[in-house]
This record gives structure tokens, sequence and C-alpha cells, in this order.
């Protein structure tokens, strides 16, 4: 049974928290309620697959319909409101922020209305070939995968050097390991806001990964 979840639906669901970061496992609790899990890793893929590229055709929709657009983003989405009369709406996928560079119709000189937004996640998700067929053994391959390429980022190194973990290490000690050290370093405890700083801003660069 697939979820109820049309245009109506979804505006409801996002415009009654415009501009909060919504996570992908609200999503699922929200729209797949109380299903069978079926066989694990493969079952939750299918439920990834369907609601981003439920998404994604939203995102279409709302421009559309309202001006709006949806920030989809890892595990996160947020419904951003139309940008200035006169400004350009090319969205930036990495910040969430409109070009605003004064346009003739819905884009500036610098951006080709024709050519789309720079976006691999969404040609991923719209073509349903990546579903058709997908085995448990590619679900795991596709994560090792993600997970792989997430910890050699410059800035995810850097980060878990911080918080004294090493590269290969799991959320759950990302988690564990900075409720430890925020309350260890935190001013109202007597800390070093200098090194509580350092430690929030390494939170900031993983707690996406995390779910948190």
């Amino acid at each position: 049974m697939e979820p109820a979840w049309d245009h109506e639906v979804l505006w409801a669901w996002f415009s009654a928290r415009s501009g909060e970061d919504v996570l992908e496992t609200e999503l699922l609790n929200e729209f797949f309620p109380d299903q069978a899990q079926g066989v694990a890793n493969l079952d939750l893929y299918r439920k990834h697959f369907l609601l981003y590229r439920r998404l994604w055709l939203f995102d279409d929709e709302l421009r559309l319909s309202s001006g709006h657009r949806l920030w989809i983003r890892g595990i996160r989405s947020t419904l951003v409101s139309p940008p200035p009369p006169g400004r350009c709406e090319r969205l930036d996928p990495e910040t969430g922020r409109y070009c605003l560079e004064p346009s003739v119709g819905n884009h500036c000189s610098r951006h080709d209305p024709t050519v789309p937004e720079p976006n691999g996640m969404k040609s991923y998700y719209l073509d349903p070939s990546h579903l058709d067929g997908m085995t448990e053994a590619g679900v795991q391959k596709l994560m090792d995968s993600f997970f792989g390429w997430w910890r050699g980022r410059p800035q995810v190194e850097t980060a878990l050097a911080v918080l004294g973990l090493p590269a290969d290490a799991d959320t759950k000690a990302v988690k564990a390991r900075w409720r430890k050290l925020s309350l260890d370093h935190h001013p109202d405890r007597g800390g070093d806001p200098a090194q509580f700083k350092k430690i929030s801003a390494a939170w900031a660069a993983l707690k996406s990964w995390v779910g948190e």
C-alpha cells in the first residue's frame, strides 16, 4: 500500500513547519506508518526512494503553484519561501539560498532558465530504474559507498578529530562523544568557552549524518 501524499497533504505538512529542518525519519514515520519491515535494508531503501522521489516532484509542483521551494539534502528537507519579486529564484543546493540577483522573469543573466539546477540527487530519484530490481546486496553496496564518501570529506575528518574519534567512528560513538564533551566543556559548568565552541562546530558538521 502506497502512502497518501498528494500535493495538498504534503503542503499542509510542510507549511506547518515552514523554514524548519524536517528529518527523513519523521517523514518515513508519517507516510509509512505501521508497515511490515520485510527485509530490513531493502524495505527501508524502497521507502526512502519513494519518499525522495515524491519530494523532488513536490518541489517542482511548488515552483509552479506558489513559488516556494523544497530544499532537499541528505536526511533533511526544508520548505523555503519564494524569493522577492524581480530576484533570481535559482536555489543553491548546498546552502538553500536563492541567487537573488536582479532578474528578468525568474532568472538573472548568470543563469540560463533552460539549464536545470545542478543536482545529481534529483536525477537519481526521478529514475525508477534505480528502484526496480534493487537487491539487499545492492543496498548494502550503496550504503558502504555513501559512508565511505561521507567520511572522506575533509570537514568530516576534521570534525571527528576535534572530537577525538577515528575516521571509522559510527553514529553511536559520535553521539556519545559529543554528549560527554559538551558537558565537560560547557561554560555554564566551568568549561573553556573556546573549546566548547570548537566542539559545537564539529558537532554541526556531523549531526546531519547521525540524525540529530
